[in-house]
This record gives structure tokens, sequence and C-alpha cells, in this order.
């Protein structure tokens, strides 16, 4: 493995040692539902404008923050991407570190 990829491991394992199991829990389910209706909504615009009802350049939103279908397509779906992979790899180490993960993650000293 390459030590970019030896730094991300470490990384996700320095961040479930921190949260503990519940809250990697809470985080892993929160990401990917995130990225799931994150990606729905990318789908849906494309079934949309497939199907000729809405254009690359038509403005999705209302009141004053109009954003365009296609920048909401090409943003919006990567990072949908991005979110979903960082929920599946933060499960996969879990997984296979849940005896090493503390229930209530590491203490902070109290002030």
């Amino acid at each position: 493995m390459s030590r970019a990829g030896d730094r991300w491991t470490r990384e996700l394992d320095r961040q479930l040692r921190a949260r503990g199991r519940t809250r990697s829990l809470l985080l892993i389910v929160g990401a990917i539902v995130f990225a799931a209706a994150l990606g729905a909504y990318v789908l849906s615009i494309l079934a949309e404008i497939s199907s000729g009802t809405l254009e690359w350049g038509d403005t999705l939103g209302s009141g004053r923050r109009h954003i365009p279908a296609g920048l909401m397509v090409w943003i919006g779906g990567p990072f949908a991407a991005l979110c979903f992979g960082y929920g599946a790899a933060l499960a996969v180490r879990l997984a296979r570190a849940w005896h090493d993960v503390p229930r209530d993650g590491t203490r902070r000293p109290s002030r």
C-alpha cells in the first residue's frame, strides 16, 4: 500500500478510536444516507434532463438562490460518491477493528 493509503487508514482508525463505536456508527449511517439522498437528487435531475423537461442551464431552487442544473449534477454527483466512499471506508475499518474501538470513545480530561 502507498504512503498516502497508509496515512488514510491511520487517520480512519484515529477517527474511530476518538469517536467510539456509537458515534462512529452514527457517522457511517449519516454519510451513507446523505450520499444516497444527494445521489438520488442528482439522478432525478439527470432523468429530467434526458426526458427533455429540464435543460442543463435551467435553474433549480426558489427565492434568491438559484443553481443551474448542470452545476448541481457536476458537483453533486462526485460529492455524493465521495461521501459514500468515506462512509463505506469507515464501515470497513470499524468492522475490522470492532474490538479495538472503545464503546464511548476516548475521554477528554474534564476541566
